[in-house]
C-alpha cells in the first residue's frame, strides 16, 4: 500500500502554503473507511481554498491502478499526520521538459523557469499549451508554480521528468 505525502509548503523563503491537502479535501474522494482526526479537524476548519487537487504527479513507475494510497503530510517525522486512504482509479505516464533556448534570464543572470516553455507529453501524446494549463491546474497548482515546482526535478531544465500521473478521480488526458 503505498503512501503519498505532501508538501504543506513551496520550498522557497517566504514558506508560501501549497494548500495541496485542503485541495484533495475539496476534490470529494472516495476515501475508505472512516475519517482520521486530522482529516476531520480540517473539514471542520472553516477554509476559503479555491481548487480541487483530482491527481498527484510523482516520479518512478511504482503506482497502479487499484492501489490504496495513504494521504500524509510530514511522513517519517515526528509531524506525520495521516489524512486517509483513497483508491487510485488509474495511472498514466508523463514526460515534462522544458526548452532552455526559449529561456529568459533575469538580471543575476539565474533562468526565470515562469518564463520557460515547458511541454508536456502523457501517454505519449503532446498535451497543447491550454491542456497543459489544465494539467497544472489540476495538480492544485498555477501554471506558473507548476513550472517553478517541476523545474528543481529537471536539474534547472537540463533534464526531462518522467513519472505517473496518479489519479484520484476518474479523469484521464
Amino acid at each position: 500500500m503505498p503512501s503519498l505525502n505532501f508538501s504543506t509548503h513551496f520550498g522557497d523563503k517566504a514558506k508560501t502554503p501549497t494548500y495541496f491537502i485542503e485541495q484533495i479535501l475539496n476534490a470529494d474522494l472516495p476515501w475508505q473507511g472512516a475519517a482520521t482526526m486530522h482529516r476531520e479537524e480540517s473539514f471542520l476548519k472553516e477554509t476559503l481554498i479555491e481548487g480541487k487537487k483530482l491527481h498527484t504527479i510523482r516520479k518512478g513507475k511504482r503506482f497502479k491502478q487499484g492501489d490504496l494510497c495513504h494521504i500524509f503530510t510530514g511522513l517519517r517525522t515526528r509531524n506525520a499526520k495521516k489524512y486517509g486512504v483513497t483508491e487510485c482509479l488509474g495511472v498514466q505516464h508523463i514526460i515534462i521538459r522544458f526548452d532552455n533556448t526559449t529561456a529568459a534570464q533575469v538580471e543575476n543572470k539565474k533562468i526565470n523557469p515562469e518564463l520557460v516553455e515547458v511541454k508536456v507529453w502523457v501517454e505519449g501524446r503532446a498535451l497543447s499549451p491550454n491542456e497543459v494549463e489544465t494539467l497544472a491546474k489540476n495538480d492544485g497548482l498555477k501554471l506558473g508554480a507548476f513550472k517553478r515546482w517541476f523545474w528543481k526535478s529537471t536539474n534547472r531544465g537540463e533534464s526531462d521528468f518522467e513519472g505517473q500521473i496518479i489519479h484520484l478521480t476518474p479523469l484521464k488526458y
